[in-house]
């Protein structure tokens, strides 16, 4: 279990990494900000909304490390939670389609799932050794 919090814990970290360095690069060289949030607000409130997403895709990475007994954080761990971290801005973007947030985060949890299960089926403990 607690492989399995370190485990997600870095992944919610990785996953914020390639979000904020958007959000900096897009709030404060590029200064597109909010007139109401001022440019240091616009960064805060994406930076939440990412974090719910990454904590998201945290819990998920953790119910398939507790399944499958993951006990490393390996490469295809880490190549999935930066990739993970960089199609986020996409989902957002269709966020139209969905009817509810709740629906979104629903989505978004099945696609970690998916996107993970590969990684975290690598990087599992043999059962006979």
């Amino acid at each position: 279990m607690l492989n399995a919090i370190k485990i997600a814990l870095l992944s919610f970290l990785l996953f914020l990494c390639p979000m904020s360095l958007f959000q900096g690069y897009q709030v404060f060289i590029l200064e597109s900000c909010d007139p109401k949030f001022g440019c240091v607000g616009t960064f805060q409130l994406g930076l939440l909304i990412s974090s719910l997403f990454g904590l998201v895709s945290s819990l998920s990475l953790m119910a398939l490390s507790l399944r499958f007994h993951t006990v490393t954080f390996s490469w295809p761990i880490i190549f999935t939670s930066l990739f993970l971290g960089s199609i986020y801005q996409s989902v957002i973007l269709t966020s139209g389609v969905f009817h509810s947030d709740i629906s979104m985060a629903i989505a978004w949890f099945i696609l970690c799932l998916i996107m993970y299960a590969p990684a975290v089926w690598w990087s599992r403990k043999p059962l006979v050794e």
